[in-house]
């Protein structure tokens, strides 16, 4: 009764307010869900933060949905990637209410590059999100990477990284040339690992540090085979896991790991050169010498060393170093060599087994395996005197050979005669032409006609004649079919399967247009390119791009889906892939100063001509060899100027075009091919040889215009590594 008066007490404001209360908390709810983005995302970049400019970097970009339904559409990364070019990335995302999607991206960043756009839109094209990331700053705040300097190393981990690796950049330098620059050690989840070779490019060396390959899949294990393949470093830490037989990486090996023994390793050497100690306080490992150590072959294949250790090989049963029946022998701890154009190492003990206190002393233990595998780059136990410019935080130096050879290519590309500027003699011409009939020749017509006064109309006549003229003229001498130039490296290594190709094309524009490429290879990586001023880049200087690229990027390869290129003017592209075979085969065969080559053509395109270039500078010439045919050349070999020395023409003549003339050459010392050259030297040391091939072709290499005619003039060069045989030619 009591519950109905009130009720019936509450009047019309009353029920207003009851109203209110009870629908406040839902309103509040959804207000809140309003307010909801529809997506979290989260980027990362490069190797825990770690890039090096103009080089491939892997971006991790997380997508978390606060959808209630299933989302497809496309997300889009835009960022600029040289002084002139911004380059956008397209990718197909699909997400599930409630599940976090990981998009794996690979893409290149200027230096000083300070933010990237991320853009998700739907299937209609409309923008469902949108948001710009700092990438940097120049103005004092916190930096969100860290730029790897042409002399500094980069070192990627994955699975664990015990034994001090992450200490390393404490206790060591590295050494570049006599050059001093940082280390940098920085890890990622096993089962984050790049999903692209791509994602791999920046690194100097990459360790696998008892990964857990059951968490790698088969496009990340693909994606470092082929990364090593192109002149990647790879080191394997064993512990309880090893890689699968059927895996990319296991097949990276010439061996499989046999099962672990116990081994007890001299104390004496684990403090000396593993940099161990004892135990010093409660509670931490004692030093241990009786560890777990994978059974490695003594006998490898050509071009690998086994590197081994005094020790005793206990008993199966066996687990304290007091156990009987060891038998002393030296046991095989690291093997490395040579697989395509990279190195690969194996540890056969995971070090961090044996206990003591593992610090920063434990640093020099690294340098062995590391500097088998770096080469020309290494690892020192040192302290670091270099100066960092503020983290090079203003500028930054380019490898000067590296920069030197591009420009070289990219001067090649450039060199047509409709980018040649005018002749100041033809403006001088018409400037007089138009002086002289505007001058004396309309006054005296005039005058003979009388007609003084209209001299404001036939002047003006004139300069619209003149005008509009000029326009065509040039257009008439610049007009004709679009251009495709094309320099191309082809790269193997006989007997190891897979080549590598690396390709600068250049695309003249007789109109303005979306140049769309047809016939692209699934698996190419396209990137723009562009010439560089000397060796130093300046944040504070950098250029705003005027130039824009779109491409596709899928497992496998990024491809152009948009080139807009303005009238009579050049873009210029940059294509890597591995190549499927190589355009010849070849055959050596040496004795002394002799050399006698056996060469078949297996392309549709006459070889113009080659050498054959050994250690110490040795090279033999050869002369042309047609499609499909096999020649044998028999001469004796005469020392030669080494590879490296036609850069040096670029700064001995700077104006002297007969003596800068592009010879082919040049294209092994970009930043893209020159780890191969590198591999390919170190082959030659160790007994090698190389022949070298040169084709001069109508046909594109990577791709064609598509909807438009096209003239194409292709400079293929081609490069095996042959292991010369001895013995008298015939």
């Amino acid at each position: 009764m009591n519950r109905h008066k009130a009720r019936r007490n509450l009047g019309p404001a009353g029920w207003i307010l009851l109203i209110a209360a009870v629908a406040a908390p839902a309103g509040a709810q959804e207000r809140i869900n309003k307010k909801l983005p529809p997506f979290n995302v989260d980027v990362m970049v490069g190797w825990d933060g770690c890039y090096r400019p103009m080089e491939w970097a892997p971006i991790e970009v997380l997508i978390t949905p606060n959808l209630k339904d299933p989302f497809e559409g496309e997300l889009e990364l835009s960022a600029q990637q040289d002084d002139l070019t911004t380059m956008r990335i397209l990718r197909h995302v699909a997400t599930t209410p409630g599940f976090p999607l990981r998009v794996p991206l690979a893409a290149k960043l200027v230096f000083g590059s300070e933010s990237c756009d991320l853009t998700i839109r739907g299937l209609d094209g409309r923008v469902k999100w949108r948001k710009t990331y700092d990438v940097s700053s120049f103005t004092g705040a916190r930096r969100q990477v860290t730029v790897v300097g042409v002399k500094d190393v980069l070192i990627g981990v994955a699975g664990r990284a015990g034994f001090g690796l992450l200490r390393l950049p404490r206790r060591a330098v590295s050494d570049v040339d006599g050059e001093q620059g940082s280390v940098h050690v920085r890890g990622k989840v096993t089962r984050m690992l790049p999903v692209d070779w791509t994602g791999h490019a920046g690194l100097d060396l990459l360790v696998l540090y008892d990964a857990d390959f059951t968490e790698v899949n088969k496009h990340q294990a693909q994606a470092v085979a082929d990364w090593v393949r192109n002149g990647g470093r790879l080191l394997i830490v064993l512990g309880k896991n090893v890689p699968p037989a059927g895996s990319a990486v296991g097949k990276l090996l010439p061996f499989r790991p046999a099962a672990p023994r116990v081994v007890r390793l001299p104390v004496g050497q684990l403090k000396s050169q593993w940099g161990c100690r004892e135990a010093d306080r409660p509670g931490q490992r004692k030093l241990t010498p009786v560890v777990a150590c994978w059974q490695l072959p003594r006998r490898l294949p050509g071009g690998w060393r086994v590197v081994t250790v005094a020790g005793e090989v206990l008993p199966p049963a066996a687990s304290a170093p007091a156990t009987g029946g060891a038998t002393a022998e030296d046991v095989p701890i690291f093997v490395h060599g040579p697989v395509g154009f990279g190195q690969v190492g194996v540890l056969s003990v995971d070090p961090s087994a044996v206990g003591g206190v593992q610090g920063e002393n434990v640093a020099r233990f690294w340098g062995e395996p590391m500097g088998a595998l770096l080469g020309a780059r290494r690892v020192k136990i040192a302290q670091s005197t270099v100066t960092r410019q503020d983290d090079y935080n203003y500028q930054f130096e380019l490898d000067p050979s590296t920069a030197a050879a591009a420009n070289a290519v990219l001067e090649h590309l450039l060199t047509i005669p409709e980018l040649r500027p005018l002749s100041i003699w033809v403006v001088i011409g018409l400037l007089l032409s138009l002086a002289v009939l505007i001058g004396p020749v309309d006054y005296l017509v005039l005058k003979r006609l009388n007609r003084l006064p209209l001299t404001w109309i036939t002047s003006a006549a004139y300069l619209a004649l003149f005008s509009v003229g000029a326009y065509y003229g040039v257009r008439a001498l610049r007009s004709g079919s679009a251009q495709v130039r094309v320099v191309s490296v082809v790269d193997g290594v006989a007997g190891a399967g897979r080549a590598w190709r690396t390709s600068y094309s250049g695309i003249f524009a007789p109109i303005s247009d979306d140049y769309r490429l047809a016939d692209v290879r699934e698996d190419e990586w396209f990137s723009s390119v562009v010439p560089t001023e000397g060796s130093w880049l300046y944040g504070y200087s950098r250029r705003n791009p005027t130039r824009e690229i779109t491409c596709v990027q899928r497992e496998g390869g990024n491809r152009p889906a948009s080139v807009p290129i303005n009238i009579w003017s050049m873009q210029c592209l940059i294509g890597e892939s591995p190549a499927g075979k190589m355009p010849f085969a070849a055959k050596l065969k040496r004795d002394g100063a002799t050399l006698e080559l056996t060469i078949t053509n297996l392309a549709d395109r006459p070889l113009v001509d080659g050498c054959v270039r050994l250690a110490d500078n040795l090279v033999m010439d050869y002369d042309s060899v047609p499609p499909g045919k096999t020649r044998t050349f028999r001469r004796r070999l005469s020392r030669r100027r080494p590879w490296k020395e036609c850069l040096g023409d670029l700064d001995r003549h700077p104006y002297d075009t007969d003596a800068r003339r592009f010879h082919g050459d040049e294209a092994y010392f970009t930043l893209p091919t020159r780890r191969r050259t590198e591999a390919i030297e170190a082959y030659l040391s160790r007994g090698a040889a190389v022949v070298c091939a040169r084709y001069v072709e109508d046909v594109p290499a990577d791709f064609r215009l598509a909807r438009m005619k096209g003239t194409y003039n292709h400079v293929r060069m081609a490069r095996l590594v042959v292991t010369p045989s001895e013995g008298p030619p015939r």
